[in-house]
């Protein structure tokens, strides 16, 4: 008894130590990970249209395809990768396979051979699947309900990824511009790298609620096989399909047709158990992810024809200084990261209840869309009058008008998903508005193609530009319109 008293007193110590710190053991695990896998995802995909054209020859029209497939997939899997992890390998591991299969993927891109090229780009989109939707779930198992430390973590946790979006375009650009792309991609491998190196290290201090809970239901039908190595099989079979896809867009394009419309079966066949109450609120939530949507099929453009746009008509050149066109994508991000604070934030403060409903603030957010495409078309008729190359600033003026809607478009919509979700289908609606988003990136290929059908002129952007502006204006006005006619049925208090 006597030496068990010092003992306790120790580990009593310990705790209330713990308590105390700001963050929980293991989450400087958890904010890298989310820091280096945004930071390789949004700098990737900045290279990714100016490296299949200036690298491999590319036209333009099949890189803006190549990378819609990549974003759409980006995001499709992610929703399997959430899946696998809830029902078979835990949080822990799945981390540990996304990071696998990701640097595997950037070390096909370092061999810059066009053999493996698309093996490379479908081990990327899988790993990045699987880590994604998995670093906030956990981090989660790291805090108690109850733990007050909880919405600092994850405001953290949001800044790591924010700053990994920001500065990828910026150092992988530089690199590039000056140093080559084997430069830029690796330091996205070393990132990979580290990170398994921080996990061979630091995985004993997460959370055993990481591993998978032994009363959920396993593979058990083939015997005599680890079932983790059974997996990671079946997902590096599941990159080599992807790694087909990439090369296929209008493979991907049925894919997504035949996905949605056994996706809505199964939505209306759930609803049929549900009250006419939440029925209406899921069509009302329904209608919301359409706007995310459009809006998000739009904004990509930033990532993809904005690249090749900017490179040939846009003056790059400021203080003396050329700014890779890559560097231009951090530009969303940081615009996102400091409207919500300058902006955002204050606003709805300012009006409380007297803030705009969800869907007026959605249309807000979707004019916001077709006042900046207004304003990328001009540049592109600028650029056509063969007056000099249009200032960068009109883009970036462009570029905080559109990440302002942005603000306008998924705070509501994640605001709504809490309060209209059916409880049975709360996860089943999130993973459509995960699924939405990969539409939006095959569209915006699709999209992006269009600048490319007059001889690459800037007048095809021009075109390509409007034809976006007057349709986000469009729905905008119509969504003010209906939200007159229905005000009742929309007010959600």
């Amino acid at each position: 008894m006597a030496s068990a008293l010092p003992h306790t007193e120790i580990c009593l110590n310990m705790n209330n130590h713990q308590a105390l710190k700001s963050y929980p053991i293991g989450y400087s695990l958890i904010f890298f990970s989310e820091f280096i896998s945004r930071f390789a995802f949004w700098g990737i995909q900045s290279l990714l249209v100016l490296y299949l054209v200036s690298h491999f020859s590319y036209n333009h029209a099949e890189a803006y395809g190549i990378f819609g497939v990549y974003a759409s997939l980006s995001w499709a899997i992610s929703i399997l990768g959430g899946y696998i992890a809830d029902r078979y390998l835990g949080f822990r591991r799945i981390l540990l396979f996304g990071f696998t299969f990701a640097l595997l993927g950037n070390i096909f891109l370092l061999t810059q051979e066009k053999t493996f090229l698309f093996l490379g780009l479908g081990f990327l989109v899988l790993g990045t699947g699987l880590i994604i939707p998995n670093n906030c779930n956990m981090l989660g198992t790291l805090y108690e309900p109850e733990d007050a430390r909880r919405d600092k973590g994850f405001g953290t946790f949001y800044v790591a990824g924010n700053l990994g979006a920001m500065l990828a375009p910026i150092l992988l650009g530089y690199l590039n511009e000056y140093l080559g792309w084997t430069w830029a991609f690796s330091v996205t491998g070393l990132a990979f790298v580290a990170w398994l190196g921080m996990y061979v290290y630091k995985r004993h201090y997460l959370s055993q609620k990481g591993n998978f809970d032994g009363d959920k239901p396993r593979i058990s039908f083939v015997p005599f096989i680890n079932i983790d190595a059974l997996i990671f099989l079946l997902l590096a079979f599941l990159g080599l399909l992807t790694s087909c896809l990439l090369q296929d867009s209008r493979a991907l394009g049925y894919t997504l047709a035949l996905v949605s419309l056994i996706g809505l079966i199964y939505l209306v066949l759930s609803l049929m158990r549900h009250d006419l109450k939440e029925r209406l609120n899921t069509l009302i939530l329904l209608a919301m992810i359409f706007f995310v949507l459009i809006f998000f099929a739009c904004e990509f453009q930033t990532l993809n024809s904005f690249i090749i746009f900017m490179r040939e008509y846009v003056n790059m050149h400021w203080l003396g200084l050329t700014i890779p066109v890559t560097a231009f994508v951090s530009a969303e991000s940081m615009f996102v990261v400091i409207l919500t604070f300058l902006v955002a934030n204050p606003l709805w403060s300012y009006l409380g209840d007297r803030q705009p409903k969800p869907f007026i603030k959605l249309a807000i957010g979707t004019l916001l869309a077709g006042i900046s495409f207004l304003i990328f078309a001009y540049v592109a008729n600028l650029a056509g009058l063969g007056l000099g190359k249009p200032s960068l600033w009109w883009m970036i003026l462009g570029v905080a008008i559109i990440s302002l809607g942005e603000l306008f478009v998924m705070p509501p919509l994640l605001s709504a998903m809490t309060k209209l979700a059916p409880p049975k289908i709360k996860g089943t609606m999130v993973g459509i508005m995960y699924f939405a988003i990969s539409i939006s990136g095959f569209l915006s290929g699709e999209i992006a193609k269009l600048t490319a059908s007059v001889s690459n002129s800037a007048s095809a952007y021009e075109s390509t530009y409007l034809k976006l502006a007057l349709f986000m204006l469009l729905v905008g006005g119509a969504t003010f319109f209906l939200c007159g006619v229905f005000k009742k049925r929309l007010r959600f208090s």
